[in-house]
């Protein structure tokens, strides 16, 4: 892979890492439990909880995706960054500009896992 393609990839990775943590800090100070109140209606503590499942829902998705851009950047370290996990081929610098965390060429990604 040409290195200003890998320099360039790897700074994208590094700029969403450091969102990721940012997002996920903040989610998790929002994410607060919803005390019993009776002052609020049924309606209103029901789209309370309703609203802090979701936010608890995209603070795992952030988590997600942060573990995701860490095992990327890990191998760009160890130099194994752009091979596809399942056939060892190269990936398509066009998908890693695309899906920079990608882990498997398109040929196998498309390919359902063999059991």
């Amino acid at each position: 892979m040409r290195r200003d393609l890998l320099e360039a990839i790897r700074s994208t990775l590094e700029a969403r890492r450091a969102d990721l943590r940012s997002a996920i800090a903040a989610g998790e100070q929002a994410d607060v439990p919803i005390a019993p109140d009776k002052s609020l209606g049924r309606l209103t503590r029901m789209e309370a909880l309703q609203s802090q499942q979701m936010a608890s829902a995209l603070i795992q998705r952030n988590r997600d995706e942060l573990a995701r851009v860490q095992r990327a950047l890990e191998r760009i370290r160890s130099g194994s960054y752009g091979l596809c996990g399942r056939c060892g081929e190269e990936i398509a610098e066009s998908r890693l500009l695309a899906v920079p965390d990608a882990i498997v060429c398109r040929d196998c990604a498309e390919r359902p896992v063999q059991r």
